[in-house]
């Protein structure tokens, strides 16, 4: 699959079918750059070949869909980018975070931005949280309210402003 975005885009053409080393280093950043120009079509193009191994490339396609309020393709991919985030679950970060980055976290829309290739490593926990706080936003979007409140449950201690603002909409 050549990248066929408008104006070779900004790849020239690049072509991205198993991309390994330095080059899925580069189809990475090339889907960040295309994600933060407001381009889903083509930063999906250079992420859905990353995506069944890399759990960073997976949630990227789904804020991707996301984006273009496809919710369904969304939480495929959110689906994918938990399983291959829970290979790291149990690695720890190098340094403790925070508590006003963390706080700053809670309170913006940053987990809605596109996640980097090596928070997987760093901060697995931030990592999955980030999937879990867009998966909400997903499934409320498509009215699953079974599944909604099981990560309700999870995420609700956290305080993050857009689970608050779900179980007051939906009085849980």
């Amino acid at each position: 699959m050549a990248i066929t975005s408008e104006f070779n885009g900004f790849s020239g053409g690049l072509n991205p079918k198993e991309p390994v080393g330095a080059e899925a280093e580069k189809l990475f950043f090339h889907g960040i750059f295309a994600l933060l120009c407001n381009r889903p079509a083509e930063a999906f193009e250079f992420f859905s070949p990353l995506a069944k191994h890399n759990g960073a490339a997976a949630f990227n396609c789904a804020l991707c869909f996301l984006m273009a309020k496809d919710y369904e393709h969304s939480l495929k991919f959110l689906q994918e980018a938990e399983v291959l985030l829970h290979t790291f679950e149990n690695t720890k970060p190098k340094q403790p975070l925070s508590s006003a980055l963390l706080q700053y976290e809670k309170e913006h829309n940053g987990y809605c931005s596109p996640m980097l290739p090596d928070v997987l490593k760093l901060s697995p926990g931030q990592a999955l949280k980030q999937t879990l706080r867009v998966k909400a936003d997903v499934l409320y979007a498509l009215g699953q309210t079974e599944e909604l409140k099981k990560l309700l449950l999870l995420l609700s201690p956290e305080g993050y402003e857009n689970i608050e603002k779900m179980k007051k909409e939906m009085r849980y």
